[in-house]
């Protein structure tokens, strides 16, 4: 799936950091953050990196707190976006 987010070269779509693969649903505002946050890491024009963190930090404990999704399901999520597994990503 191609989004908003990606680089377009000679005909070539390329994304430095891709959303991480996941066979679940998330939240709607979980998603849009975490698009958001991708838009700014992939364009490398955001200086507000952190706040995007901060931003799903917060989500993940919402949906925690409200029991929209497994304990398994935000640790990877958060493992992925808050905690740099984004960024030693191989694919």
């Amino acid at each position: 799936m191609l989004c908003y987010n990606d680089y377009y070269m000679k005909g070539v779509v390329f994304v430095m950091y891709k959303p991480l693969n996941i066979d679940f649903e998330i939240p709607e505002d979980l998603q849009q953050t975490i698009d958001e946050f991708l838009h700014c890491v992939n364009y490398n024009n955001c200086s507000c990196e952190d706040c995007y963190r901060a931003e799903i930090q917060c989500a993940l404990n919402w949906c925690k707190r409200e029991r929209l999704l497994s304990d398994d399901q935000i640790e990877l999520l958060r493992n992925y976006y808050q905690r740099g597994g984004i960024y030693g990503q191989t694919n």
